[in-house]
């Protein structure tokens, strides 16, 4: 069986690659509404994170993003309930967790998921800790840049019109500074398969080209979405973090410098580099860059096809191949 991966190479410091830990920033708990067929057993965020450590195969981290608003089924307090139950199921060195939130409204303007603010951010009157008006985009992704490297943003299954038109608007840094992927494929997000043969059918890749050629530094993720109690199971696609360590604090600043990349596969792994820079770092160099991928899948899948995508930041065009191989056997 062969399997496609997406990842990017940034052309900020740092080198080698170090280990690869599979999961999940994008689903649904009781707090919103990841829970659509009401079972007594899940009615927390903690039972969610305890479904996917013990039942969920192929998953080394994973985290709970609940809509922000009470259209989605969010409540303030329930919003704190999360943040400490993904405190206290926490197992750095086992199996982190992290509870955040998806942000916004498909209609006006798209989903953006958020970590490391432990604050509920909102417009709706009395659900809120933190006020930001309905699609005012701008004012979001200016605030997650104010927090540094403590938080971050995630375009969920964009159009070409979301997030105030930022494919099609100039180069904002800011929002760069605050922005580190998107999903190149979700879902499905209703299914209720538990037996990893329910993969997407649609992808994202045409927004994450179009962000490319707009100078933006994002890197490809896989979400699964769900709204159902099947964390992880509904497919085999993972999002994978390139880190030292298996922690919060490890994957989060993986997140933060878009050390990761989109896999169909839960455990393939990709060792890339230019000129010994690894996925997610950026370098300048005087001398013809020297390319190296391995692909390493513990399941001896064949590698159907390689391509290797070259393109300017900024230039307004989208990266063509530099680089194509076919049918190449592991």
């Amino acid at each position: 069986m062969g399997f496609s991966l997406l990842f990017l190479f940034i052309v900020s410091n740092g080198n080698a690659q170090s280990q690869f830990w599979f999961g999940n920033i994008h689903s649904h708990c009781e707090y919103s509404d990841g829970n659509m067929a009401n079972d007594p057993n899940y009615l927390t965020a903690k039972s969610c994170f305890e479904y996917v450590q013990t039942k969920a195969l192929n998953v080394n981290f994973w985290g709970i993003s609940d809509h922000n608003h009470s259209g989605g089924g969010m409540q303030r307090p329930d919003y704190h309930k999360g943040i400490a139950e993904a405190d206290s199921t926490n197992l750095d060195g086992i199996f982190p967790t992290m509870y955040g939130m998806e942000w916004g409204i498909i209609s006006t303007g798209g989903h953006v998921v958020i970590y490391g603010i432990d604050s509920l951010i909102g417009w709706e009157s009395g659900n809120y800790d933190i006020f930001n008006a309905q699609s005012d985009y701008n004012s979001l992704f200016n605030m997650v840049a104010a927090r540094g490297d403590s938080a971050f943003a995630y375009l969920a299954h964009m159009e070409s019109t979301d997030f105030g038109g930022i494919q099609n608007n100039p180069y904002n840094s800011l929002w760069d500074s605050a922005i580190v992927g998107l999903a190149i494929k979700s879902g499905p997000a209703f299914s209720t398969d538990t037996t990893y043969s329910d993969l997407p059918t649609s992808t994202h890749l045409s927004r994450y080209l179009d962000l490319l050629k707009v100078g933006y530094h994002v890197a490809p993720g896989f979400d699964h979405d769900n709204h159902n109690i099947n964390f992880g199971r509904s497919h085999t696609g993972r999002t994978v973090v390139i880190t030292d360590s298996l922690n919060r604090k490890s994957i989060m600043q993986a997140f933060r410098r878009s050390s990761f990349y989109a896999s169909d596969d839960w455990n393939a792994k990709i060792y890339f580099s230019v000129s010994g820079y690894g996925m997610g770092t950026s370098c300048s160099a005087n001398q013809d860059p020297q390319i190296r991928l391995v692909v390493d899948d513990p399941d001896n899948e064949n590698t159907d096809s390689i391509k290797i995508f070259y393109g300017v930041p900024g230039s307004g065009t989208r990266a063509t191949i530099l680089y194509s191989a076919l049918l190449l056997i592991r």
